[in-house]
């Protein structure tokens, strides 16, 4: 297999990438890599299987990231599992530059290897989102339905095999680090920063973490030498208290960790992005931080709503009408610098929303920048 590319929408004097073989050992997926693109252009592209084009015209195409600053929409949600999945139709024609998927992009709720293949497949017959994912840029992390099964963590037996699938499946950028296993990356369009966290692979293993002391510090790093103007935190679970099991809340010293360190940092831009809850909520709390904590909730894609119920402190909005998923707008080439975060139906249409300058997130204010040392909080 190889991909053909060209900036040319009929493929005229094409780009190919080296050929890569494909085998029974991966599921008979491939990772292919194509270099020297374009900052913030557009490709048209097909793949070849043995010397055989497989994609007729008109071809799908794609946008690369900007380089710095940039006007686009974000679109994430969560929670996929019933068929037909007409939202992400609707999801393409807001025509986003990017897509993240906050989990549960498949019911497997299987520890064994072909039965998690099995459900990637069946999710990838699911012809609006393979338009939206053939088009559009996409990033993934998971939640408990796409790891080993519901609300288990990373002692769970056969999760090694759910990031073998993962990885199969989700072309991310890369996974875990150094020769620590998990999902968990950062990557950026523009001057906007996206952390994708993985909030089950270490999950109890160490008693009282999510993330697992490997993560945490990569995370605490990684957002202390941050210049993005803004800076995106996804998890497939709830930041926020309103749900009492399977949530952040169950850890909150972890949680408190990190507000604090983004306080001590003077990390600005900060938001904050989850699922799971089969709907879409917007809240805003005070936390440790110097500003407070907005969090968007998109839930789900393709799943029967849950009802909003209750009233708790902190959330503004809640949207329980059908499938719903989020979009920022962001804008950083206006001052002060914004981002938009809506909440949309299974039609896009919006429901509720929140608009957020710079100045709402911390400002501009100098940020200082170093390494963490042996004697910080949390780097154990």
């Amino acid at each position: 297999a190889r991909v053909v590319y060209s900036e040319d929408q009929t493929l005229s004097s094409p780009h190919l990438t080296d050929p890569v073989q494909t085998n029974a050992l991966s599921d008979f997926t491939a990772r292919i890599r194509v270099f020297g693109l374009k900052p913030n252009t557009r490709y048209y592209y097909s793949v070849d299987f043995g010397g055989k084009r497989v994609l007729a015209p008109p071809y799908p195409s794609f946008v690369t990231a900007p380089e710095e600053k940039w006007k686009g929409r974000v679109a994430f949600g969560s929670c996929a599992r019933l068929p037909g999945q007409n939202i992400f139709s609707a999801v393409r024609a807001l025509d986003p530059s990017l897509v993240l998927m906050l989990g549960d992009a498949h019911y497997g709720n299987a520890s064994e290897l072909d039965s998690l293949r099995a459900y990637y497949r069946t999710s990838r017959r699911e012809a609006p989102l393979v338009e939206l994912l053939a088009n559009t840029p996409t990033w993934a992390i998971w939640d408990d339905h796409d790891f080993v099964g519901n609300d288990l963590d990373g002692n769970a037996p056969g999760k090694s095999k759910a990031l073998q699938a993962f990885r199969e499946y989700w072309a991310n950028p890369f996974a875990g680090s150094g020769d620590m296993p998990g999902i968990w990356f950062s990557f950026k369009w523009g001057d906007v920063e996206f952390f994708m966290l993985d909030g089950r692979y270490w999950r109890n293993v160490h008693p009282g973490s999510m993330l697992g002391p490997e993560q945490r510090r990569w995370l605490w790093s990684a957002l202390a030498a941050s210049s993005a103007t803004f800076k995106v935190i996804a998890s497939g679970s709830v930041w926020n208290d309103g749900k009492p099991i399977d949530s952040w809340h169950e850890f909150p010293e972890e949680r408190r960790g990190l507000f604090d360190h983004i306080a001590r940092e003077h990390v600005t831009g900060v938001v904050f992005i989850s699922g799971d809850l089969h709907h879409s909520e917007l809240w805003q709390w005070k936390a440790e931080m110097p500003y407070p904590v907005f969090e968007f909730v998109a839930s789900p894609w393709a799943n029967p709503p849950h009802p909003c119920e209750g009233d708790p402190k902190g959330r503004t909005a809640c949207y329980d009408g059908s499938d719903s998923f989020g979009t920022f707008d962001v804008d950083t080439t206006v001052e002060p610098p914004v981002i938009i975060g809506a909440i949309r139906d299974d039609k896009g249409r919006v429901v509720a929303e929140r608009k957020l300058t710079l100045s709402d997130l911390g400002g501009r204010d100098a940020k200082r920048k170093r390494s963490l040392g042996a004697n910080d909080r949390y780097e154990d």
